[in-house]
């Protein structure tokens, strides 16, 4: 803690945001943006405009992913500001929850709802892209959410945003900043993308594959065909019961929502740590006390594969994963465990279920007789299976696990990239790293592209901070990682 001017950094003062360089200003948010007004929509009835309420603002992406069309006759109360390109949005109705958006040109002239405080920027004071990440930066959030008012409806008033405090560099060193995160955050979306679409590719894969077995497509003429109680099948394959290639187990019946201790048992695998791609997810475990007399039965193999049988949500049954990691683990009552016998493999069975799933098979065949949504073991026995032969289901399965692998990497990488992405953000905004003097003077006038300026500053150029040092250039680090360690795209 610094506890004397003396121990300041050359160069920086202490403001009521933390240290800051002399140069940074503080000031309240409301001294840098335009004040907006609101419109009556309704006067206008034949009017056509775009409605963005606070349900259009994603709060993973921190952007507009959808709005209504209407016409002002229709238009809902709260439709009563008009926005323009540029803007920032940021809703005022649980605030905690980050609905904040940039309003890109798309949007310009359209209306937002009362929910938002619509933060026009004043462009020779603040850049709008540095605005965006100024108010969507969680410590900024998370002093505007401390004035929320309510229990059911819990909200904050315009005022109570335009008085929080925002530190201000120079407009240069804000277009630079706003220019490396805007990078990052464009590097996430592309990797979004590659997602998007390995899923896509996998879906289109998976009905090829069950359809005509690992061939070409533009031989899929030459496979002789016969008609079964599921449709087209190549004619040499059969179609069995889940109950006659697999065992088919109940998990333990307990409740372990509160079991968070793991000196007291094994690691529990619930419906949570099965994700929608079919894998699983340990971010949050839960621990159970196997006895010695049940371990027999509930103690997952390697090959094992873990089905969602029961849930709140239709959409969630069905949920297939592989279990294929070191250690013992058992599995709760909500799951399925199958146990392929030798006329199946259990990488094409798990596969052929997430085919199933991805048509709807478990959602309109279940009995949704009780408030949950269930598949259970009776069910899930008289599954129908296409059952070829072993080899091509050998080959089934390695093409669908490449495109797992590539949905994976890219995954991690875009792990990677929020990871960097926060790390940058909290760093930049904090002035806990500087930019270099040379990058900076890239950005004196403001500029819609990326394409006119030099790469980005590594790791190494970018100087670094500490409140109990002076200024000094950070240590060298390691391609490919930042200087916390972590391992960069």
């Amino acid at each position: 803690m610094i506890e004397a001017k003396s121990e300041l950094p050359d160069g920086y003062r202490l403001t009521e945001l933390g240290l800051l360089p002399e140069e940074w200003r503080v000031i309240r948010l409301g001294e840098v943006v335009h004040k907006t007004r609101q419109i009556d929509s309704r006067k206008s009835p034949t009017q056509q405009f775009k409605y963005i309420d606070v349900s259009s603002v994603s709060k993973e992406r921190l952007a507009i992913v959808g709005c209504q069309t209407i016409h002002g006759k229709n238009a809902p109360s709260r439709a009563r500001k008009q926005v323009e390109a540029g803007d920032v949005i940021f809703a005022t109705v649980r605030p905690y929850l980050k609905r904040i958006a940039k309003i890109t040109p798309e949007f310009d002239k359209q209306v937002c709802s009362t929910a938002f405080c619509v933060l026009r920027p004043r462009l020779d004071t603040i850049d709008s892209n540095f605005l965006f990440y100024t108010v969507s930066y969680d410590p900024f959030v998370e002093r505007v959410a401390e004035h929320q008012r309510g229990s059911s409806y819990p909200a904050v008033i315009d005022k109570d945003v335009l008085r929080e405090s925002i530190p201000l560099p120079p407009l240069d060193e804000q277009r630079a900043i706003a220019h490396v995160l805007r990078t990052v955050q464009e590097a996430k979306e592309a990797t979004e993308g590659v997602i998007a679409a390995a899923r896509e590719l996998k879906k289109s894969l998976m009905r090829h594959l069950f359809t005509y077995g690992p061939v070409p497509v533009d031989q899929t003429d030459r496979v002789p065909m016969q008609e079964t109680e599921i449709g087209s099948l190549p004619a040499h394959w059969r179609v069995v019961r889940l109950g006659e290639v697999a065992e088919i187990v109940y998990g333990v019946q307990a409740a372990v929502a509160h079991m968070k201790d793991s000196t007291k048992g094994i690691p529990i695998l619930t419906n949570i740590n099965i994700n929608n791609d079919g894998r699983i997810d340990l971010s949050t475990l839960r621990y159970y006390d196997l006895s010695k007399e049940k371990r027999e039965k509930l103690l997952l193999q390697k090959g094992d594969i873990l089905f969602n049988w029961r849930s709140g949500s239709r959409a969630v049954v069905g949920k297939t994963a592989i279990f294929d990691l070191d250690g013992e683990f058992t599995f709760s009552s909500f799951i399925l465990r199958f146990r392929a016998n030798d006329k199946i493999l259990s990488y094409y069975l798990a596969f052929y279920l997430q085919y199933l799933k991805s048509k709807g098979f478990f959602s309109s065949k279940g009995d949704q007789s009780s408030v949950n949504a269930v598949f259970n073991a009776s069910l899930s026995s008289k599954i129908p299976i296409i059952l070829p032969t072993i080899l091509e289901q050998r080959k089934i399965a390695r093409m669908l696990q490449a495109v797992d692998e590539k949905i994976q990497a890219e995954e991690e990488r875009k792990a990677a990239l929020e990871a960097l992405f926060k790390t940058l953000l909290h760093d930049l905004m904090t002035a806990r790293r500087r930019l270099p003097t040379e990058f900076i003077a890239q950005f004196t006038e403001p500029s819609v592209g990326a394409n006119n300026f030099s790469p980005l500053p590594t790791s190494q150029h970018l100087q670094h901070t500490s409140q109990q040092s002076p200024l000094r250039m950070s240590p060298p680090v390691r391609a490919g990682q930042s200087s916390h360690g972590a391992q960069t795209p």
